[in-house]
């Protein structure tokens, strides 16, 4: 552990900070749990949602696994749905259900070419998506809050790993689904 403080010395020393900043406790903790770290990486949502981002195929491919009943409640399919909203919105002006049926039929082609089956995938997905542009439902505010602060309280606490993938919930299949992209 001496090791590592003359270590962490070195490096707060370097980033301008006094060599006191991270208690000796706090160190002799995290020498402690170091078995049960892991590195978490995500993309940010503006890398995600970025004009001309991919769209991660592996991800969706495995988000498609998932299908609900009805097929048209998979999560993956509300997932590249609402892809196509913020796409069209970054468009410029109001969205339009042609527009969003524009662009997500543009990624429903360009994973249908990979051996995808989104034949569930419809217009209805994009008009869907208008009805409720900028509404949030009470009851999907309240489990998407909960959601929220389940991983707040792992991040605050310093126990457990925190979420590190997209989460989609379907209120209207009662579906929760967890897609890494």
């Amino acid at each position: 552990m001496a090791a590592l403080a003359d270590h962490l010395s070195q490096r707060l020393a370097a980033a301008g900070k006094p060599a006191h900043t991270v208690p000796l406790e706090e160190l002799a903790i995290f020498c402690k749990n170091i078995r049960n770290l892991q590195i978490v990486s995500t993309s940010s949502y503006a890398a995600e949602m970025a004009p001309g981002a991919t769209v991660h195929h592996e991800a969706v491919m495995m988000g498609s696994l998932e299908p609900a009943s009805p097929p048209a409640q998979t999560p993956v399919f509300w997932y590249l749905a609402l892809r196509a909203l913020n796409d069209a919105q970054l468009g410029g002006g109001e969205p339009t259900a042609e527009e969003v049926w524009r662009r997500l039929s543009e990624a429903k082609e360009a994973l249908q070419s990979n051996g995808m089956d989104l034949s569930a995938l419809t217009e209805a997905h994009a008009q869907e998506m208008l009805r409720f542009y900028g509404l949030e439902p009470h009851v999907t505010a309240a489990i998407m809050g909960g959601a929220a602060s389940q991983e707040a309280v792992k991040i605050i606490t310093k126990q457990y790993v925190v979420l590190n993938s997209t989460l989609i919930y379907n209120g209207v299949a009662s579906t929760m689904s967890v897609l890494e992209v």
